[in-house]
């Protein structure tokens, strides 16, 4: 079929370039440049499926596709615990994940890899506090660190911590001992870095992890358990929720001061007036359900913590760079393609990647395509060779 299209393709060029000479002799030069671009453009196509046809047919067997899924790719590839569908780079080798992490990567891939931020919060509720380990991560630090360059997506954890608080350690233990409900709607609700905890409504709490009400109480009781969650709140506890000027139309009904922070508009307010009187005057919003949830932490654990996630956030980049690659290759070779071009980030003159760019690599040299390290934003797109 493929020969019957090239064949088909450089007679029909064959024709539109003999036809072209008409225009140039009665001078309308115009028509005959278009015409001959349309004929040349068809020879080169037909000669291209020729030659793609004829690369095919001197490759082995084992250049199928199928070598995407073959755990033969690299025997340093399969030292991953993560490899356990498709094989990965090395820099993608991850040990001690349980079952349930396995399993729990393998749908966060198939329901969450179109949606980075979505994917992102997954893979942190997932793996943050566990034992996992990335040994790559160490490896490449040090690589980088030699070299006295960290490319942009190590920027978060290029200074490894100078020492781990005892509060951070607590959290990281306490965070990996949740039910993965309990850490998604924290991680979700960015709950776990912060100074105080976060104070929302409950059904708001649960929507942006998917939960309904009732089922985000559940979670909130359990996290009651380690006082990382309050509910229900007193009423003065109702009114953080609200905006600034809400809090002033209160003020300006009981001819109460508006000045000073928000917090101390909702103090002023909650000794004023008394508790049923102001219930009456609270807007529906004020009037939910309302509850805090999160981590209180200081400074330096909140650090820490940051820490861990961002280096997780490394591995999820590294990740979803990998997976592209795949999808690319199984795409490309489908549409018959044979090779990639390398494409490395002007703004960011990585020494890794810089020598590569503009390289043309096989599309079965799977280890010559990126991503070359953690945190690589090279790409590899589809290289023509008429």
């Amino acid at each position: 079929m493929e020969i019957f299209k090239a064949v088909l393709l450089i007679l029909s060029g064959t024709f539109f370039t003999f036809i072209s000479l008409a225009p140039f002799v009665s001078n309308d030069v115009i028509w005959g440049i278009v015409l001959l671009g349309i004929g040349l453009f068809l020879l080169f196509a037909g000669v291209a499926i020729i030659k793609n046809k004829r690369k095919k047919g001197i490759r082995s067997e084992s250049a199928s596709p199928e070598v995407i899924i073959s755990k033969d790719i690299s025997p340093y590839d399969n030292k991953s615990d993560i490899n356990f569908q498709i094989s990965l780079p090395s820099i993608l080798s991850v040990s001690g994940l349980t079952k349930e992490q396995k399993d729990r990567i393998v749908y966060i891939l198939d329901n969450y890899f179109s949606d980075p931020r979505t994917l992102e919060k997954e893979f942190i509720a997932l793996l943050l506090g566990g034992k996992w380990e990335w040994p790559e991560f160490k490896l490449w630090h040090q690589k980088f660190t030699e070299l006295d360059y960290f490319p942009y997506m190590w920027s978060a954890v290029q200074y490894l911590p100078s020492e781990v608080t005892p509060e951070a350690v607590q959290t990281l233990e306490i965070f990996s001992t949740l039910s993965l409900d309990a850490r998604r709607l924290l991680v979700g609700n960015y709950a776990i870095v912060k100074g105080k905890q976060t104070t929302r409504a409950v059904e708001d709490i649960g929507r942006v992890v998917g939960m309904t009400k009732s089922k985000t109480l559940e979670v909130i009781k359990e996290l009651q358990k380690y006082d990382i969650a309050k509910f229900p709140l007193d009423i003065n506890e109702n009114l953080v929720i609200l905006k600034v000027n809400d809090l002033k139309d209160i003020c300006e009904e009981y001819k109460l001061p508006k000045t000073g922070k928000k917090s101390e508009i909702i103090e002023r307010i909650s000794q004023s007036i008394p508790e049923e009187e102001l219930k009456s005057l609270l807007p529906s919003e004020a009037q939910r359900d309302v509850a805090k949830i999160g981590f209180s932490l200081p400074l330096r654990a909140r650090n820490n913590v940051e820490w861990e996630i961002e280096k997780i956030r490394l591995l999820v980049h590294t990740v979803q760079l990998s997976f592209y690659r795949i999808k690319d290759i199984e795409q490309f070779k489908k549409s018959g393609l044979q090779e990639f071009e390398i494409l490395g980030v002007k703004e960011d003159p990585c020494p890794i990647c810089s020598p590569l760019n503009g390289k043309i690599v096989a599309i079965d040299d799977i280890k010559s395509l990126p991503p070359f390290h953690p945190g690589c934003r090279c790409t590899a797109i589809a290289h023509f060779d008429f």
